[in-house]
């Protein structure tokens, strides 16, 4: 039986927030349009309410966000199939320049319904996205491909679900602010 696991971005007062406009973004996120969404790059502040403590994985507003650092970690692993964003993050007052990134992974169709349990019945309802009520996710690993980090299609959660192995790889590089949550 393959192991998998959710990333799971760790916030502390002391973590930087990303200070900046997502409204335009978050439904093409949502549905993982990509073609919706371009390559111009975002500028972002710090927010007030957050600290200056540079995490390698946030999440903000239903958007997840890496480092730099975290980006080539994935890159030099092989995970060649994610959309980036460029998110350069300047703050005068502190001298702060960093280099993030949105990061969308793909949402794929993996779920294996005759295990998941809960209302399998499209729910649209929710306007322009339709999804299954489900209390238990279940993921078929003979759907998942070649994919080793992914969101899956059709659920409420907005969770980034890892392989074992590529959990294992990212604990190697003690990326911080991340947690391997096992699923």
């Amino acid at each position: 039986m393959n192991k998998w696991y959710v990333m799971k971005a760790l916030s502390s007062e002391d973590a930087i927030c990303l200070k900046l406009e997502l409204s335009d973004l978050r439904l093409a996120v949502l549905k993982s349009e990509l073609q919706f969404l371009d390559q111009k790059e975002l500028m972002a502040d710090i927010a007030e309410e957050g600290g200056f403590e540079r995490n390698d994985f946030l999440y903000q507003e239903g958007i997840y966000f890496v480092s730099d650092r975290m980006k080539q970690t994935l890159e030099a692993l092989g995970i060649d199939y994610l959309f980036f964003k460029k998110v350069r993050v300047v703050n005068e007052t502190y001298g702060i320049h960093e280099l993030f990134w949105m990061m969308l992974p793909p949402r794929i169709d993996c779920l294996d319904l005759e295990e998941c349990e809960g209302e399998k019945e499209w729910d649209l309802t929710l306007g322009l996205i339709p999804r299954l009520n489900l209390e238990t996710v279940v993921i078929n690993p003979k759907r998942t491909g070649h994919f080793e980090m992914f969101q899956i299609f059709g659920v409420l959660d907005n969770h980034i679900y890892v392989t074992e192995d590529l959990a294992g790889k990212l604990k190697e590089n003690r990326l911080k602010g991340l947690a391997l949550v096992e699923y």
